[in-house]
């Protein structure tokens, strides 16, 4: 399984670029945010996890549950997106594992675009999801 690091490495070979400023650049973010993700102190978060898998033509899928898993506080959750991103790599079980993704993020997600607000909550008692 790959981490961050792994990623830009990747990147760098396939552009051809030699930098962390030109692949900062290539990224949309500050030098400053790809020293952060050398060193540890944060993660692609989803959207540039979804970029760096074009860019790298990967299953988005892949590389977001291999960011999850390296970013994850606890061992049960890492083992979790690490079994995803397992199932990622193998083309049978990708359809299952694409959904399984959408599953676990969509009681999560809360969208908010020029004042458009939408939430999703789980309702515990019946398994049912509100939009607010």
């Amino acid at each position: 399984m790959k981490n961050t690091l792994d990623f830009v490495s990747d990147l760098k070979t396939k552009t051809g670029l030699e930098s962390d400023y030109a692949i900062a650049k290539l990224l949309g973010v500050t030098k400053t945010t790809l020293s952060s993700y050398r060193n540890k102190k944060s993660f692609f978060d989803d959207s540039i996890a979804i970029q760096v898998a074009d860019l790298l033509n990967e299953d988005a899928a892949y590389v977001v549950a291999c960011i999850h898993a390296e970013r994850a506080k606890h061992s049960n959750e890492r083992a979790l997106w690490e079994r995803i991103a397992a199932m990622m790599q193998t083309k049978e079980a990708s359809g299952i594992a694409a959904a399984l993704l959408v599953l676990i993020f969509l009681p999560t997600i809360s969208l908010d675009d020029g004042g458009f607000n939408l939430a999703l909550s789980a309702a515990p008692a019946h398994n049912e999801y509100y939009v607010k």
